[in-house]
């Protein structure tokens, strides 16, 4: 629940951080246009899933190769319990993102 995000954001955040800061909530920055293709994998029982789900909305209306993906029926942090099936899959779609945007291909020698 709320009361909860908001213990955890003050982990997080030291006193002086201001929370707003689009470098701590890339959601509110008034450009996103700049920025990498981006990939959001999150929970259908994440209590960040509509921040999310806004923040892929934001990155497509300002014209960023944006992948969402929600999987359904877990819930936050649900990656890191390998053992499920579900984990598993999750991790091999972000794996293979990861090929997508980020390994370049080697050049050929000639």
């Amino acid at each position: 629940d709320r009361c909860d995000i908001d213990a955890t954001t003050a982990w997080y955040l030291n006193d002086s951080t201001d929370p707003r800061d689009p470098a701590i909530s890339p959601l509110l920055a008034p450009d996103l246009s700049t920025l990498p293709p981006t990939v959001i994998l999150t929970a259908g029982f994440d209590p960040l899933l509509d921040e999310a789900k806004r923040y892929a909305e934001r990155l497509r209306t300002a014209g960023v190769a944006t992948e969402f993906k929600c999987y359904e029926t877990t819930i936050h942090a649900f990656l890191s319990f390998g053992i499920l099936p579900v984990a598993r899959e999750a991790r091999a779609w972000l794996a293979q993102r990861v090929v997508r945007y980020l390994v370049v291909p080697e050049k050929p020698c000639f």
